[in-house]
């Protein structure tokens, strides 16, 4: 499979996005980044913290394409905030590259939070997809869009997670997601909360599944990276992906994912 042409076309939704994001000016690339709210954000942090700016999202070339129960859908994640990048190299990213290394890190569960993307995908989407089409069929956008980059640790402040809202709603509203999977139970499942007005229908332990009056579900679950590899992940060589589950057994995620996919059919 030629991945190259499939992480550098540029399908009609990846348009959209990035055309919108570099409007935003919050794109990952130096001659773009200048978010309105950057002064801010900066700010709120301790004047010597180096930020990393901007952040693409991602858009599978399959984008809208997925099937649940036989019926198409737009599956959009919504993580915490733009991974971590000590290296200066590491800095500023182009919008295929991007595209690249999500699709990559879907497809070979490269590491806790793809792995967890790859694995709820697999619970969600129709049996009869495969591996490499799954990782295509979603797209993600970090609630976040800027790090601070002086360790691996999470020092966002409260003043970006706000400022960065009224972008995640409007990524939101060019992707047009059916369904959308917020991973962390601070931020981005807040943010949700904050910026659409649902119902919660259906609770699993620490998954939540609600819907809104058009009938976009939104699933609400912990980030997968706050979750270990069991011992024996350890090697690359093992195709398959488990989770030490401290508080939600396997059993459980897939109980809720196939209640999102009844949910869905009713719609």
């Amino acid at each position: 499979m030629n991945w190259t042409n499939i992480d550098n076309k540029m399908t009609p939704w990846r348009k959209k996005v990035k055309d919108l994001q570099t409007q935003l000016g919050i794109g990952n690339s130096e001659d773009c980044f200048s978010c309105e709210h950057f002064p801010k954000c900066k700010e709120s942090v301790d004047s010597n913290a180096d930020i990393r700016q901007g952040d693409w999202t991602y858009v599978g070339r399959q984008y809208g394409k997925a099937l649940i129960n036989g019926n198409k859908a737009r599956i959009l994640f919504v993580s915490m905030e733009r991974p971590w990048g000590g290296d200066e190299e590491d800095r500023w990213q182009n919008f295929e590259d991007t595209q690249k290394d999500f699709r990559e890190g879907a497809y070979t569960r490269s590491n806790p939070h793809m792995g967890g993307v790859d694995a709820e995908l697999a619970y969600l989407l129709d049996k009869t997809t495969s591996p490499a089409d799954r990782c295509q069929q979603f797209a993600l956008t970090n609630a976040v869009r800027c790090r601070r980059s002086s360790n691996k640790k999470y020092k966002g402040t409260l003043v970006m997670e706000q400022k960065c809202e009224s972008h995640t709603k409007e990524i939101i509203q060019v992707l047009k997601p059916d369904i959308i999977i917020a991973q962390g139970r601070g931020n981005p499942c807040k943010s949700m909360r904050s910026l659409f007005s649902f119902d919660i229908v259906k609770e699993y332990r620490s998954v939540e599944i609600g819907k809104d009056k058009d009938g976009r579900i939104f699933l609400l679950t912990p980030h997968p990276a706050s979750y270990t590899y069991p011992d024996k992940y350890k090697g690359k060589d093992i195709p398959s992906f488990g989770w030490n589950w401290n508080d939600l057994p396997t059993d459980s995620l897939e109980k809720a994912f196939k209640q999102a996919r009844e949910i869905y059919l009713e719609n």
